[in-house]
Order: C-alpha cells, then structure tokens, then sequence
C-alpha cells in the first residue's frame, strides 16, 4: 500500500541458504519468474502494474509479492468456465484456523498496540479463523507472518497460496513518523487484507485514493462483485484501497465488513465460546455490569473496565454471557421495563441468541423474544430489552483476549 499521492513500490529481500553453481540458481530464478509473468498476463493483469525487483520477485499494484506457487493457484481459475472468479477477493483464500503474527522487529510498544488494535479489528468479526500477535512461534500456528521494517512510507505483504496466508509484511519506517498511530494501523490493517486474499478496492482506478494510475488489471484477476457491497470505490472508503492519506482512518467501513464476512464468517459461538469480550453500544459506551446495591443491573459507561468484560458460554448456539463478578446476565421478565440484570449462578433461562449480525454489530434475542437494548434515558444508560429491532439495540464486540 502507498502513501496517497506517492507511488512506491516495495520489494521483498531473498536470502539463499545454500550455494548452488551461480548460473543455475540465475536459470532457476528466471524460470520462475517468467512463469510467474505468463500466469499474470494469462489473468489480466497489466503490464502497468507488475514489478520485477533485481532479485527477480514480482509485485502487483505495489505492494502485493506473487510467489510461484500463488501464480500457479490463479491460472486455472481464470480459465474455469470462461468467467473467473465470482467472489470479491484477489486469488486465494485461507484455510488456516491460527494466523500468527511475529512482530518483534519492534520493540515500541506504541507500535505494538496500533499492530494489536489492527489484529483485534480483524479478530471482532467473528471470523473462522483467529489472529494471534506472537514472539517466533507457537504450536498452534498454522502460519507466522513475520513483519519487516524497511525504508520509506509505505508496505507490502503478498497473496496467500497452498491455503496459507502469506508469511511477510513488511512496513515502511517513516509511516509512524510522518502519519502517526492510526495511519500505521490502517496500513497493517490493509496489508493483513492482502494475505489472507484481498485485493485493492480501486484497483480498476488507483487515481480515486493515489491521485493518480489506472487499472491495475482485468477483474478476472479478482474483485468481483459481493452481494451487498458496492460496484465502485470512493476515496478514504476502504481500508483495502490502492493509497493511504492523512483521512485514513484505520476502522473497517461498513463495506469492508460485509467482504470479509461473506469470505470468511462463522457464527457468533464459532468465533467467540469460551473467549472474553467487551459489548459496545452504538454511543461507543461500554456495557457494564455494575457492582453495585441496584439488584446488579447492567448499564452503559463511557470507558473500559474490568467490569465491562463478559466470559462467552455456548450450547447449542445461544450464548450464556458471565460478568467478571462471578454472575450471569439476566433478562429479567417483569417490572422496570425489562431491565436486564446479574444474578448468582448459571440458570437455563439466562440465554442470549444472536440473532442478527449486520456490518461489525450484532443483536442478541432473550428468552421472551425480545431483544436486548442499550436505553439512552436518564437512568445511567441501562441495558434493558426491546420489542423491537433499532439502532440502539445492535452491539459491537470487542475481545479482550
């Protein structure tokens, strides 16, 4: 990704390991990335926007290192039935269940947090596969992304292939400098995107977010249509668009959200049993389940406490939420207005059901079918129920873990 108005292409180092005759590993190489070229042109991509750095790697659009084997993948879905791909995506996606992140080149723990808040934004989907940040690695890693400091304002990650996310972003040392936090987690953000198989938004006109470029490549390369999701970019309107500016803003929009539900989400329970979580409202507050003598009542508070942390407990898709004291949220059936409050012990009938998932929120059924709703009154912000679907009754899931 680069820096809008600035093109910059960023390259990948090779090491090799062992030493082979010269002009064999030259032949090698150039077979490589000849073959690589062919399967590009065969995909549409234009001559405009592929780079061969001295090394012989090859990138798209900038910022995006094709490997062999993720050129190979590409080929026969071009070809398939005449009409490629038929999803909103650039190549291949992932199977991984744990994507590793090793980000240890930094020891800024200012950086640390932006590349966590980008790996928790992932994370809050409900996706069916989870990020981790990690020092080397563990043994539940299906793949480590190892990130990469290199010069000047801008990144690059590669398309995943084999069913593995690619395994390197490399970021620019002057973005933190020259942008800030919340540019240098929209960057990690839309580098992440790239390897797990997102291409650029705009990619049929990089001028809308870099000021200036054209089509990067025919749309049998990918970036087809998703069910819900718009035809056309607009600037600052994607965290996946080509370019970055100082209005980036480093949140998923809306669109975005829709994407990478439709290629990747699973169920609420799938994504969250047994993890911790926090509840935003709409008002950005966080529900709290206030240790307090009003019968344990939830509320909304502007702020982040060890009160605002839910456990998740699932059986049978609905969802048993325990506070950090030890007790259950329960909707309660009668008087005040069907507040929602905690009591002592797991009951049958303390059950959630997340019933509606639009866009990063969800909304939870209770057990007398309505639903639960963050109230703005004049009662600290009680979580109640509603009867009704409304702005105030959808939620924003935050972990904690």
């Amino acid at each position: 990704m680069t820096k809008c108005p600035v093109f910059i292409s960023m390259c990948l180092l090779a090491t090799i390991a062992c030493e082979p005759d010269s002009e064999e590993i030259m032949d090698s190489s150039r077979d490589e990335t000849e073959e690589i070229l062919e399967h590009l042109a065969a995909v549409g991509f234009s001559d405009d926007y592929v780079d061969v750095d001295d090394n012989g790697h090859v990138f798209v659009g900038g910022d995006i290192h094709v490997t062999l084997s993720a050129a190979r993948e590409m080929a026969p879905q071009a070809s398939d039935d005449g009409e490629g791909f038929r999803q909103y995506r650039s190549t291949n996606l992932v199977d991984d269940d744990v994507i590793c992140v090793d980000a240890s080149v930094y020891t800024n723990n200012d950086r640390l947090d932006a590349i966590d808040g980008a790996i928790h934004r992932f994370n809050g989907q409900a996706l069916d596969f989870e990020i981790r940040r990690v020092s080397g690695s563990e043994p539940d890693c299906d793949t480590v992304i190892t990130v990469n400091e290199i010069n000047g304002t801008g990144g690059s990650a590669g398309f995943p292939s084999d069913g593995h996310a690619y395994d390197t972003i490399n970021m620019g040392d002057d973005v933190w400098s020259e942008f800030g936090q919340v540019r240098f987690r929209h960057l990690f953000m839309h580098e992440l995107g790239h390897t797990i198989g997102f291409r650029h938004t705009d990619y049929y006109n990089r001028s809308i977010s870099c000021g200036k470029g054209c089509n990067e490549g025919a749309g049998t390369m990918g970036v087809h249509h998703i069910p819900g999701t718009p035809t056309t970019a607009t600037s600052n309107g994607s965290v996946m668009n080509a370019c970055y500016s100082m209005n980036s803003d480093g949140e998923w929009s809306n669109n975005d959200v829709t994407a990478i539900t439709h290629l990747y989400g699973v169920s609420f329970c799938d994504a969250f049993d047994g993890r911790e979580i926090s509840l935003k409202t709409r008002d950005d507050r966080f529900v709290r389940a206030r240790d307090a003598s009003n019968n344990w009542r939830l509320d909304a508070r502007d702020g982040k406490n060890d009160d605002t942390s839910f456990t998740v407990e699932c059986t049978n898709d609905m969802v048993w939420l325990r506070t950090s004291h030890g007790r259950y949220a329960s909707p309660q059936g009668s008087g005040d207005s069907y507040i929602i409050r905690q009591r002592s012990g797991w009951n049958s009938q303390d059950f959630f059901e997340p019933i509606h998932y639009q866009n990063g929120r969800w909304e939870f059924a209770t057990r007398y079918n309505r639903l639960m709703r963050a109230r703005n009154g004049s009662d600290n912000w009680k979580i109640r129920q509603s009867s009704a679907s409304q702005s105030d009754t959808r939620f924003r899931v935050h972990l904690e873990n």
